[in-house]
């Protein structure tokens, strides 16, 4: 995300917020019911609970503000005295947006994207995911990932950064990975890390004991065709420069970095980068502001994740494995 969408969603929160208040304070004081100070005290509450509360209430009330704030302006434009009697809907609809939300975020869908290279002397199979965040992840869902993948007969498997955040437990940590190390592949399973996972030792160990070969800032030679290329973070001091990395590479090469930030003048040997970290938004309407699919011209494919980080709800897009089809032409 640049700067200037961050600073167009923070306006947009604040005035959203504004709003928000301003309604559910003239709804009350007009019916009576609640004298004003005590309304903007327990808006301002909610407020901080969206914001710093890590639970699905907290996607419910971001709603209920959003739907607040657009009956506020609807009421103020048509003025029509009906409009009282659907003021609850604010609050009804939101429940009913974080359900299918709850119940989107537990579907896996694959999405397929067909390249073609003139340089591989074979053609390649591959699937990644990317922000699997085994924090919110359950146990059904993992199941379906590793079966999906294992019946695919890839060439290879990638997760593409943030397995791993600041809310998962070590214990739970080891048994995702483990379970993800029976994906079977021709050509083995890679890992390159996220901005939530930067990787310490014993996180470096579960991966490996795994049979996940982890790159950081290094590249692997796939059956003789193609360079797999995977970046440390952006967040990461010790990232190396790309051209460095690439210079010394004779074959084509597929890059994999997670959060999706492409160099100007990249190597013209790289296929493709992968990338993943947007969520494609994860909760509407984030994913206006965010990338996500196929940028032809920037060579660049960003996935919408797997999991849902903070809470496990997902109310734009849908959680993906995505299979990369390159064929040699």
């Amino acid at each position: 995300m640049s700067i200037i969408h961050a600073l167009i969603l923070l306006f947009l929160w604040v005035i959203t917020s504004y709003l928000a208040i301003k309604n559910i304070e003239e709804y009350y004081h007009m019916q009576k019911k609640v004298k004003k100070q005590n309304e903007r005290i327990g808006v301002i509450f909610c407020v901080l609970v969206c914001l710093l509360f890590r639970s699905v209430i907290s996607t419910y009330l971001i709603y209920v503000l959003m739907f607040n704030a657009l009956y506020y302006v609807i009421h103020k434009v048509f003025k029509n005295k009906y409009l009282d009697k659907s003021f609850y809907l604010c609050f009804v609809i939101p429940i009913i947006i974080v359900i299918l939300g709850v119940i989107n975020v537990e579907n896996l869908h694959f999405t397929t994207y067909n390249l073609e290279n003139s340089d591989i002397t074979k053609d390649i199979r591959m699937a990644y995911v990317s922000d699997v965040h085994l924090s919110t992840l359950s146990k059904g869902k993992l199941e379906r990932l590793v079966d999906e993948v294992s019946n695919k007969d890839y060439d290879i498997f990638v997760i593409d950064g943030d397995l791993i955040d600041e809310f998962s437990k070590d214990s739970k940590t080891q048994e995702v990975i483990a379970k993800l190390g029976t994906i079977k592949t021709k050509y083995g399973l890679y890992y390159v890390e996220g901005n939530h996972d930067l990787l310490n030792n014993k996180r470096r160990s579960y991966l490996t004991d795994s049979g996940f070969q982890v790159l950081e800032d290094e590249s692997i030679l796939i059956d003789n065709n193609f360079y797999l290329l995977g970046r440390r973070d952006l967040k990461d001091k010790e990232r190396g420069n790309l051209n460095s990395l690439t210079y010394t590479l004779d074959k084509p090469i597929i890059l994999l970095d997670h959060q999706p930030n492409v160099i100007k003048n990249m190597d013209p040997r790289v296929i493709v980068q992968l990338s993943g970290h947007t969520h494609a938004g994860q909760i509407w309407p984030l994913g206006y502001f965010l990338k996500y699919g196929y940028y032809e011209d920037k060579r660049l494919i960003v996935s919408s994740g797997v999991g849902a980080w903070h809470n496990p709800v997902r109310t734009s897009k849908y959680s993906e494995i995505v299979e990369v089809n390159i064929k040699k032409i």
